[in-house]
């Protein structure tokens, strides 16, 4: 769920081809047990406005070296 979560925020980002400009951007931290004392890092991109707009989630999934997580961002793709 943790990672559907994290897709669904970053797949806001290509869900339309806007201007930069045109675009409401936030970085969570989306607090989950499992995930340490700082949680999930994710990045909510949508499209400026109050309409109701399609959700996408994108995950890139986890690696088991601790390493490799550590050095994981949303701003990967």
């Amino acid at each position: 769920m943790r990672a559907a979560l994290f897709g669904i925020l970053i797949a806001c980002a290509a869900a339309q081809p806007l201007a930069a400009e045109q675009y409401y951007r936030e970085e969570l931290r989306i607090p989950v047990p499992g995930a340490g004392p700082h949680g999930l890092e994710a990045l909510l991109v949508r499209p400026q406005g109050r309409e109701p707009y399609p959700l996408a989630l994108i995950s890139h999934g986890t690696s088991h070296d601790a390493q490799v997580r550590q050095d994981m961002t949303p701003y990967g793709f």
